[in-house]
């Protein structure tokens, strides 16, 4: 996740492991993948420009993961899950709202 510190103003890329080692020391600081100590401004606080640094690491990483396998499952045809008719035609109820 991004996140802007408020000295520099820059908005910095956090690993959601070093989220929570910052949340749970409770100090407000969090490490970012550039090795900076980033103190978070407030989120009413507009972006700042992003750091190159860790730009370039999370283009690393996303070049260098394994691809994602999709929690939901969608049929060929390209209809998601919830568009199953089955029990509809069997209790004459629809959970989903209304069949077209």
């Amino acid at each position: 996740m991004w996140f802007t510190c408020g000295f520099e103003h820059i908005d910095h890329a956090i690993k959601d492991d070093d989220m929570a080692i910052g949340i749970s020391a409770g100090a407000g600081r969090y490490t970012a993948l550039c090795g900076a100590t980033v103190n978070v401004a407030s989120m009413i606080c507009p972006p700042g420009r992003r750091c190159s640094s860790c730009e370039a690491a999370v283009l690393r990483v996303e070049r260098d993961s394994s691809p994602r396998v999709t929690a939901f499952p969608t049929q060929t045809d390209g209809r998601g899950r919830h568009r199953d008719y089955s029990a509809s035609s069997q209790t004459g109820y629809r959970l989903f709202g209304r069949r077209k």
